[in-house]
């Protein structure tokens, strides 16, 4: 994940000091943007004396009830200030980003303090985000392009929420068997890998150290077609590393890498 000081974040690989704040949705990059409060900020006013903006980021804390997982991402651009506006009340915003496994996505923006020069050109909303996540198939959501329409302009102690239910997403039957990438990754106590099954077939999935040696098995059975979540949750006297999973059917053997931090 990328995070601009202009107040949105991406996972492409675009430049992410570009002030180009454009519309949602819109094919020119950045793609695959969140924009909370997306302006032309700024952390470090020149030669004003003031403190330095920070932006503070709290990555994939886990929470866990019954099956379900839930990963929520935190972002917060405390104290920007906007390009040539230096006088006023600091910009101070923050997002949520959570996700819940088989339920949906959900992203919660909240405002501290939003003076009214940070609001003249602001674009809020969600462009199409990556099949990397939970979700693969969704409509962009504009809050509100380039400052219009002007009832629909964040304030002080506002916020907004975005969800996408997973149920209402009609699931694909691949032609053949997909593995997923390891989320989170780097992850602390517990990952999760999806699959998808073209036919009702035996698959394995197992865990390995570095050196070859065998952690556990995830899965070891006949999965009807379609998408499982396969999850691993490290015991304590597993240790911090990288670790590989394997996943085999009779025709196919494939090798993913995740990062244990303690």
């Amino acid at each position: 994940m990328r995070i601009c000081s202009n107040g949105w974040v991406t996972n492409d690989t675009v430049y992410t000091g570009t002030d180009i704040h454009g519309d949602i949705p819109d094919t020119t990059e950045p793609n695959y943007v969140i924009a909370p409060l997306w302006t032309d900020l700024t952390p470090v006013p020149p030669d004003s004396g003031l403190p330095y903006g920070k932006i503070f980021y709290h990555p994939d804390t886990f929470f866990y009830h019954g099956y379900y997982i839930a990963y929520c991402n935190v972002i917060e651009w405390k104290n920007f200030y906007v390009y040539g506006d230096y006088s006023g009340i600091p910009v101070t915003f923050q997002m949520l980003f959570w996700e819940w496994a088989d339920y949906g996505v959900l992203m919660h923006m909240n405002y501290l303090s939003v003076p009214p020069s940070a609001t003249e050109d602001v674009t809020v909303g969600v462009d199409v985000w990556s099949d990397e996540l939970y979700l693969e198939e969704y409509s962009p959501i504009a809050y509100i392009n380039r400052g219009y329409p002007p009832a629909c302009i964040p304030a002080d102690s506002m916020a907004l929420l975005f969800y996408w239910e997973m149920g209402k997403v009609t699931e694909k039957i691949p032609a053949k068997l997909k593995i997923g990438k390891p989320y989170p990754n780097p992850f602390n106590s517990a990952m999760e890998i999806q699959i998808e099954v073209p036919v009702k077939q035996n698959v394995c999935a197992e865990i390995f150290s570095i050196d070859g040696k065998k952690i556990t098995t995830m899965v070891d059975d006949n999965l009807k077609s379609g998408k499982h979540k396969l999850i691993w949750r490290a015991d304590e006297n597993v240790s911090s590393g990288i670790y590989f999973i394997k996943v085999m059917t009779n025709d196919y053997e494939y090798i993913r890498k995740a990062v244990l931090v303690r």
